[in-house]
C-alpha cells in the first residue's frame, strides 16, 4: 500500500500485537516494513506512481508441519497460512480506512474444504487480558466469518493495549464420529487444565521445577482424534516445537499410521498466570456448549430430512 505517515504507525503497532501475542500456528516469527519506488497499475486501472510500502512477513512453517502430523500436512499449511494472509489484507484494509482497496486476493480452487465429502467445522476463541472474550466460527480454511458468538468480530479495529491471554482453536468433521471425538477430546482437555491450575497453585515441588515454570511464559495442549479411535494428547512449550509431555496416544513426532487421518482435533493455549488458566477453563467450557448445540442442529436437520424423504415416497 502506499507509503504514508498516517498509516505506518497503526500498520507497525497491530504487526508488533501480533509478534507479541500468544497465536495460533502457523507461528509469526517476524516483520520488516521497507520503502521502495516505483510504478505499477491496479486492477481498477488506477497508477500508483508514489513511494510503495513493503511488507516481508516470517512465518515458521516448518516445525507447523511436524506439530500437527496429519497426512495433508502440506495442503493444511497452505489452507491456514493463506487464512492468515487474508486476515492480514483485511487489516490493512480496515487501517487504510478503505481508501486504498484495489486488489482481490485470489480464491483457492484447491482448497482443502472442497477436497473433504464431509463438511468441516472450525471454531476459534480468543480470551483478552481486559477480560473480553471473542469466539466465532469460520469456513474450514478460516477464510470465511460464518457467525459470531460472542465478542467483536474478529476483523474489527484491534483494540489498543489488549493482547490474548488464551487461545483455543478447535475442528472436526460434521459427521457423529466427528462429535463425538470433539466433545471428548475438550471434556478431557478440560480436566488437565484444571489438574495443571491445582498444581500450579500447591506450588512446585522441588526447585527444579520452580525454575522451569518460571521460565515457561505459556502452556499449549493439543488433542488429535483420528478415524480409527486412537487419540493423541501432549503438551508443548509456548514455542510449538517442543514436546513437554504426552498425556495420551503415541508421540506426535512417532511415523504416521498408515490409513489413519484426522476426524477432530483441539488446540488451546494460556498465559502461565492465573488468567491464564481462568481464561483457558471458561474457553473450553463454552465451545463444549456450542459443539452440543451444533450437534443437536445437525441431527435435528437430518432427521428433518429423513421425514421430507419419507413423505416423497409416499406421495
Amino acid at each position: 500500500m502506499p507509503y504514508r505517515l498516517q498509516y505506518l504507525p497503526r500498520f507497525y503497532d497491530y504487526l508488533n500485537a501480533e509478534l507479541k501475542n500468544l497465536k495460533r500456528l502457523p507461528l509469526f516469527r517476524g516483520f520488516s516494513i521497507y520503502e521502495v519506488k516505483g510504478a505499477f497499475k491496479g486492477e481498477r486501472g488506477r497508477v500508483y506512481d508514489e513511494p510503495t510500502m513493503v511488507v516481508q512477513l516470517i512465518y515458521d512453517i516448518t516445525s507447523y508441519s511436524e506439530y500437527r502430523r496429519v497426512s495433508d500436512a502440506p495442503r493444511q499449511v497452505r489452507g491456514r497460512l493463506d487464512a492468515r494472509l487474508e486476515e492480514l489484507a483485511n487489516q490493512l484494509i480496515v487501517i487504510t480506512a478503505f481508501q486504498e482497496l484495489d486488489y482481490a486476493l485470489p480464491r483457492r480452487a484447491d482448497s482443502a474444504a472442497a477436497q473433504k465429502k464431509e463438511r468441516i467445522m472450525r471454531i476459534l476463541c480468543d480470551a483478552f487480558n481486559d477480560g473480553q472474550r471473542m469466539i466465532y466460527r469460520t469456513s474450514d480454511d478460516g477464510r470465511k466469518i460464518e457467525r459470531v458468538y460472542e465478542g467483536d468480530h474478529p476483523r474489527a479495529p484491534i483494540v489498543p493495549g489488549r493482547r490474548i491471554c488464551a487461545f483455543i482453536e478447535i475442528g472436526w468433521e460434521s459427521s457423529e464420529q466427528g462429535f463425538v471425538a470433539e466433545e471428548a477430546g475438550l471434556q478431557r482437555l478440560l480436566e488437565i487444565v484444571r489438574e495443571l491450575r491445582e498444581q500450579m497453585q500447591n506450588g512446585s515441588r522441588n526447585a527444579s521445577q520452580r525454575r522451569k515454570a518460571a521460565r515457561q511464559e505459556g502452556m499449549v495442549l493439543v488433542c488429535d482424534s483420528f478415524n480409527d479411535g486412537h487419540r493423541m494428547i501432549y503438551r508443548t512449550l509456548d514455542d510449538g516445537r517442543t514436546i513437554d509431555h504426552v498425556y495420551e496416544g503415541d508421540h506426535p513426532h512417532d511415523p504416521p499410521v498408515l490409513g489413519r487421518r484426522l476426524c477432530a482435533f483441539a488446540e488451546v493455549g494460556w498465559d502461565n498466570n492465573e488468567q491464564g488458566f481462568t481464561s483457558a477453563e471458561a474457553g473450553l467450557e463454552r465451545l463444549m456448549e456450542i459443539v452440543r448445540e451444533l450437534r443437536e442442529e445437525t441431527q435435528n436437520g437430518a432427521r428433518n430430512a429423513t421425514r421430507r424423504r419419507k413423505v416423497t415416497v409416499r406421495r
